[in-house]
Parts: C-alpha cells; sequence; structure tokens
C-alpha cells in the first residue's frame, strides 16, 4: 500500500521531534531505500504526539491524523478523508460512513470501524479526557452527544439527539476529530498515572521511541 503524503511527513515529523531538530538538518540525513524523504523544521519541538492534547503548539497533528472526513483549504468544503462516503437520512438525525477499504495504520495493523466508535466513545465522550474537539460535538440545549456503533468492519452509524448542521465539520481534521488507533490506546484509557490523571493523557509524549509506540499513530491512505 503506497504511503500518502501525510504519512511521509508524519514519519518525518516524529523521527525529527524524537532526536532533537538539530539532529535533522538534511545533511545528517539518509535517504531512504525508496526515495521518498521529507525533511520539515518547526520553531520549537512539539510538547506531545497526543491529539487529545491538541490544543498544544507548535503540534504535528496536521501530518500524522486523519478523521473520518477533511476540510478542503481551498474551498471550506467538507471531503472524504479515512470514510469514502457518508449518507444522511431524511430526517436529519442518522449519518453513516463508508471507511476507505483496506485502510492500516502505520504499524500495519487494520484501520476499522472498532478504532472510529473507540475514537468517539472511549476518548472524545470520555469526560476525564479534555479534548477540544468534544465541544463541537454537543448537541442542543443540554449538550448531548451524539451516539456511535459500528454497523460492520467498514460502517460506521451516528444517532445524532437532533438534526446539527456542523455535524460533518466535527468530523473533519484539522479542528474536527482524529480517529485514533485502538490497538495502541485503549489500554491507557483503563489505567491512571500517580497523578490521578489517565494514563493515556501524558501518552505518547515527546519521549516516546519512534520505533516503539509512535510506529502506529499514523494511517496510512492509498
Amino acid at each position: 500500500m503506497p504511503i500518502s503524503r501525510r504519512s511521509l511527513l508524519a514519519t518525518s515529523l516524529i523521527l525529527c521531534s524524537a532526536i532533537g531538530l538539530a539532529a535533522c538538518n538534511p545533511k545528517n540525513l539518509k535517504a531512504s531505500k525508496t526515495g521518498k524523504q521529507l525533511t520539515l523544521a518547526t520553531p520549537t519541538d512539539p510538547k506531545t504526539f497526543n491529539y487529545a492534547n491538541s490544543q498544544s503548539f507548535p503540534n504535528v497533528f496536521l501530518f500524522t491524523y486523519e478523521g473520518l472526513t477533511k476540510e478542503n483549504g481551498v474551498t471550506g468544503a467538507v471531503d472524504p478523508a479515512l470514510a469514502e462516503s457518508w449518507t444522511i437520512s431524511k430526517d436529519r438525525k442518522t449519518v453513516r460512513f463508508i471507511l476507505r477499504p483496506n485502510l492500516k495504520w502505520s504499524d500495519g495493523q487494520p484501520l476499522t470501524a472498532d478504532d472510529v466508535v473507540f475514537t468517539y466513545q472511549q476518548i472524545v465522550f470520555n469526560p476525564e479526557v479534555p479534548i477540544e474537539a468534544k465541544e463541537n460535538l454537543k448537541i442542543g440545549t443540554k449538550g448531548d452527544f451524539p451516539s456511535v456503533k459500528k454497523i460492520d468492519d467498514r460502517t460506521v452509524e451516528f444517532q445524532l439527539p437532533e438534526p446539527f448542521s456542523p455535524f460533518l465539520n466535527a468530523t473533519a481534521t484539522p479542528g474536527g476529530v482524529a480517529i485514533m488507533p485502538k490497538h495502541a490506546l485503549e489500554k491507557t484509557l483503563k489505567t491512571k498515572g500517580k497523578d490521578g490523571n489517565l494514563a493515556f493523557i501524558s501518552t505518547w509524549g515527546t519521549n516516546s521511541k519512534p520505533q516503539g509506540a509512535l510506529s502506529s499513530m499514523a494511517p496510512l491512505l492509498d
């Protein structure tokens, strides 16, 4: 499966940030066997690789994560991303997404509807995770979240408490919800650190090894 430009950017940024910007001098980097390598510089080191801490700046999240949809930077329209298509019911309260076929994480694990449900239910809707994107999904005067369920490996369905026109934008990166890998992060949402916070909050800090946990971070797109 070819790696998308965004995934190439993600890999370069992860490696550069992990070993320090000083080591990212192009003279110090060797070309990969495929000849595909892109080196970028940032004003300062990123503070985290965890999208739940996306309020930090500078960050690499534009290059390392994808949502179900993405915002077109030219037209402002919502375009397909991890989802190749979606349908909206006549009453505008049911939205069903179909994922692209053969999606994988950068460690080779399949990216499925389970990752989508996990991201929304256990991360975004979790009151113990201070992710900014959750504010965009509070619907109505009560601020209710939509429900989400897996239909099959490539299909996810959201039920909204009432019609909510900004919903598609809330699923779009870079400002909306980015999908995160269940197989790599589920355990971190079941344990807490010495500070009393979920282990997830401190997961994927800048001290993480690129060849370890971070290798599962970026989705690969055809």
